[in-house]
């Protein structure tokens, strides 16, 4: 029963992948590869994520910090040792998380893993999951500073959170200051004659007729 249950959905997933998207799916994995990203790259990508995540901040906003552009090197590693606290406390730990929990969570990663694309946001979903063993651990901790350091890990962490959620909304609501930061100030003349009828600088000279149709459509 068992064998011919498994048989009949590999069955189903060849017979729907159009509708499943898997045939998109394997056509960009693919062309990932063709395109010189080798599956370390791959790894490299998602255990940087995992650092980025798991730091609240990207390695961009960081990596001209790091002398002989170490960053990427040093977020890698950061990674691998944030996703082996992650299997430690979700997987190995005695916790109070359900077993259908367990299994998304496991599932959701091996996907990401596999993803041909470089994105820590596609790891947000997890982070409200994985709170409660973080937190049952850390419980757990005997060692004062040790707790101590976690402790002040985790502030840190949430006063990020704080920081960026309050700079965003400065930049989104500021409409100078959105059109000069929002992608990197790319379409900043189209942003200003949108708001402002034209570009506040004296140095614009063209207007991308395409991007400004779009910014006035959504605005």
């Amino acid at each position: 029963i068992i064998v011919g249950g498994i048989v009949s959905i590999i069955i189903g997933v060849v017979i729907l992948a159009r509708q499943l998207g898997l045939e998109h799916y394997t056509g960009v994995f693919t062309k990932q590869f063709d395109e010189g990203v080798s599956f370390s790259g791959l790894l490299k990508w998602h255990f940087t994520e995992w650092a980025e995540i798991s730091l609240n901040t990207s390695l961009a906003r960081v990596e001209g910090y790091i002398p002989g552009g170490l960053g990427e090197t040093a977020f890698a590693l950061g990674g691998i040792f944030f996703f082996g606290c992650f299997l430690y406390l979700v997987f190995i730990r005695k916790n109070q998380l359900p077993f259908i929990v367990k299994a998304y969570l496991l599932l959701y990663s091996v996907l990401l893993f596999n993803w041909p694309f470089y994105d820590p946001r596609f790891w947000v979903p997890l982070i409200p999951l994985i709170i409660p063993p973080i937190v049952e651990g850390l419980q757990s901790v005997r060692f004062k500073p040790a707790k101590m350091l976690i402790t002040l890990f985790l502030l840190v962490y949430i006063a990020e959170g704080v920081l960026s959620v309050g700079y965003i909304s400065y930049t989104s609501l500021n409409k100078q200051v959105f059109a000069r930061t929002q992608a990197s100030g790319v379409y900043k003349n189209e942003y200003e004659t949108a708001f402002f009828g034209k570009p506040l600088s004296d140095t614009a000279k063209s207007i991308d007729p395409a991007a400004l149709s779009v910014i006035k459509r959504y605005n």
